[in-house]
């Protein structure tokens, strides 16, 4: 079975394969056919925030890079604050 990566920016996807599942939150343009795409996985039980790069492939659609994070659930909370935090000093 092959994975569904045909979401384009701003459009919602959610697919399973083999203990896997994924609902995209957000596609991020980034620009030279790259996309930062946010969205909650859950593999083996286990659910992630995943923030990862994607890039748009010879046919126009989006296909995962190796660049990229998945988060623990059970951590979302601390990174979040890190991420206010840095907002906080950038600003």
């Amino acid at each position: 079975m092959e994975n569904d990566w045909k979401s384009k920016t701003g459009s919602l996807l959610f697919w399973r394969q083999e203990g896997k599942s994924m609902s995209v939150i957000r596609d991020i343009d980034k620009g030279k056919g790259e996309i930062i795409r946010v969205e909650i996985s859950e593999f083996k039980g286990n659910k992630y925030l995943n923030l990862r790069v994607w890039y748009t492939d010879s046919e126009g659609e989006y296909k995962p890079t190796q660049k990229g994070i998945a988060i623990p659930v059970g951590l979302y909370s601390e990174v979040k604050d890190a991420i206010l935090a840095a907002e906080n000093l950038l600003s």
